[in-house]
């Protein structure tokens, strides 16, 4: 039961950095001294870009072109939402490969109208204290390792059912030697 501790905190720290991800981010900004501005421009939502005379929206087809050719070598798109207002930029979020998921994404934004790439972030610029929050995700669903790693997470997850199971077990059989002393 104590060998697997570290995991289950690691996991339920994780999960209470899902739930409550803002307050979480400005506490970890405060106590590793990272300036906020970058944090936020990571986690907040592009602005607007107003559209110049007569120019219309890209498809989604020319989106999806804008976005495959504004990302680096060796990375894939993992993320591309449809755009949901005019005006709106364009964000792709691509991953290196041979990374554990979502761990070292490449965020870019794109102009709506042109394709053209307006800003790009990538995780790797980022200074260390905050490249180690973006395996919050690796850590909490276990696939910083591949299957190895899902495998092991699996079977922690059922380590506390065990254990309530063995513990029930020890707790009955001691009250049962009690009840059958008194008879």
């Amino acid at each position: 039961g104590f060998w697997m501790n570290p995991a289950l905190i690691a996991v339920i720290v994780t999960g209470i950095f899902f739930v409550f991800s803002q307050p979480m981010l400005r506490a970890y900004a405060f106590v590793t001294h990272t300036d906020p501005a970058i944090i936020r421009q990571w986690y907040s939502e592009p602005a607007a870009v107003h559209a110049p005379p007569g120019a219309r929206p890209l498809t989604e087809q020319a989106a999806w072109q804008a976005a495959v050719a504004a990302i680096p070598a060796h990375t894939h798109i993992g993320y591309f939402p449809l755009v949901a207002a005019t005006g709106a930029p364009i964000e792709a979020i691509a991953y290196y490969d041979h990374t554990a998921p979502y761990a070292q994404p490449i965020r870019i934004l794109l102009n709506p109208f042109s394709g053209q790439p307006m800003h790009r972030l990538d995780s790797r610029t980022l200074p260390l204290a905050l490249r180690a929050v973006l395996y919050v995700y690796a850590i909490h669903f276990g696939t910083f390792a591949g299957l190895t790693s899902r495998i092991l997470w699996f079977l922690l997850g059922l380590l506390p059912a065990v254990l309530l199971v063995t513990g029930l077990i020890m707790w009955w059989n001691r009250s049962l030697r009690r009840l059958l002393r008194w008879r």
